[in-house]
């Protein structure tokens, strides 16, 4: 059938459609910003960082690399947007796919995702208090007439203007979505809801809000990295070689040596007049080793969203390895620092210089040089989504 217009009148357009499927609703225009109460517009602004994230989206989750997320795909990412439900039903699942799905076809292409996950967010995030209890009133009994529809409507809105052609829009899509005139169940209406909610003309993106989400995307991309989260996800190629090659030399090979050292060059003997260095040698070498031990454990743990627990013991035990090895590092750089190869031995200068001057060295600079680069990536990139966001509108979505 034809697409039904919602710019109709109200002495026009009494009666919802009987029987319609998603497919036959034409949507609302989005409400403008004056429209929304604080609550409902914050919401809204809050969703901004998702839809700025809508390729790395399809990216992450499109595994067989069509540019289209098919609906096992389409659950995945669903159940990486929740954070209220521990659960996800194939109900929920289809009902987002109707609303979402324009042509129909099963899947969910680029410019359709966008639209898929602020229904999604908003019914995952639907606030709690007067929204709840009016939301409460309407499910598990007979579908609500428009007017009933709009007055909780407009204690949902904060007693901002909701017109009747959205109470209208709201009950088609709970009939759409297998309401009927004696039952609608409370999933039913608020997914009905949902596309409502949240169905807001878009604000730009502060500066500070795309300077934090950037820096919390780096941590991610960072993150990412982690050749042990990377080989615990099978993700096995160059990358994860090269980089568990490096770890190997920074965790096993360097603690390694530095025992070895520890135990063999006896720099408590003259000539050398640093002897600490030999038992700072071991002492570095047993740290590296149960740091190395302790960023397994917390990076397993990682990989379980149930150990939340043990996922914090593990946070705090590598964070207390890790700065009582940031103490025996200034003392080694006390010790190397004064001292050279005529006194102590060529060999014990060099590779007191490696392991407290040279891998440190290194680390600083990725940390003051590589860091902001990714951070100012990661921001330009994101500045330049928001821009095409609002210029396009958020509703026509990224082709």
């Amino acid at each position: 059938g034809n697409a039904t217009s919602y710019g109709q009148s109200s002495a026009n357009r009494q009666e919802p459609i009987r029987g319609a499927s998603v497919r036959d609703l034409q949507r609302l225009a989005p409400a403008p910003q004056w429209k929304c109460g604080p609550t409902r517009a914050k919401l809204r602004h809050k969703f901004n960082r998702k839809e700025i994230d809508v390729l790395s989206v399809m990216r992450q989750y499109d595994t067989n690399r069509d540019w289209r997320l098919e609906q096992n795909e389409f659950l995945v990412l669903l159940q990486d947007y929740n954070r209220w439900f521990s659960h996800i039903t194939k109900e929920e699942v289809d009902m987002v796919l109707q609303l979402a799905d324009f042509d129909h076809d099963g899947s969910i292409e680029p410019n359709e995702v966008l639209y898929a996950l602020r229904v999604w967010f908003a019914y995952v995030s639907l606030p709690r208090g007067a929204v709840a209890q009016a939301l409460a009133q309407l499910s598990d009994c007979a579908l609500p007439s428009p007017e009933v529809l709009k007055e909780a409507m407009l204690i949902m809105n904060e007693e901002h203007p909701v017109e009747l052609e959205e109470a209208i829009y709201v009950r088609d899509v709970a009939i759409a979505l297998g309401a009927t005139d004696l039952k609608v169940t409370t999933r039913q209406m608020r997914m009905a809801i949902a596309a409502w909610y949240l169905h807001v003309e878009r604000k730009e993106t502060g500066r500070g809000e795309l300077v934090q989400h950037s820096i919390g995307s780096a941590h991610q991309w960072l993150c990412l990295k982690n050749p042990l989260q990377r080989c615990l996800r099978g993700e096995w190629d160059v990358v994860t070689l090269w980089l568990n090659g490096l770890s190997f030399i920074v965790w096993v090979a360097t603690p390694a040596l530095c025992i070895y050292a520890g135990k063999t060059f006896q720099t408590e003997e003259y000539p050398c007049e640093r002897p600490m260095i030999s038992v700072l040698f071991t002492l570095t070498g047993i740290t590296v080793l149960v740091q190395a031990l302790m960023f397994v454990w917390f990076t397993s743990t990682w990989e379980c969203d149930s150990m939340k627990a043990c996922k914090w013991t593990a946070g705090v035990a590598l964070l207390v390895v890790s700065a009582v090895l940031v103490l025996i590092w200034v003392l080694g750089i006390w010790q190397v620092s004064t001292t050279n190869p005529s006194r102590c031995g060529f060999v014990v200068y060099e590779i007191a210089h490696y392991v407290w001057i040279g891998l440190p060295a290194i680390a600083l600079v990725f940390l003051s040089c590589c860091v902001p680069c990714i951070y100012c990536h990661e921001y330009r990139k994101h500045k330049a989504t928001d821009r095409e966001l609002m210029d396009t509108g958020s509703d026509s979505g990224l082709e």
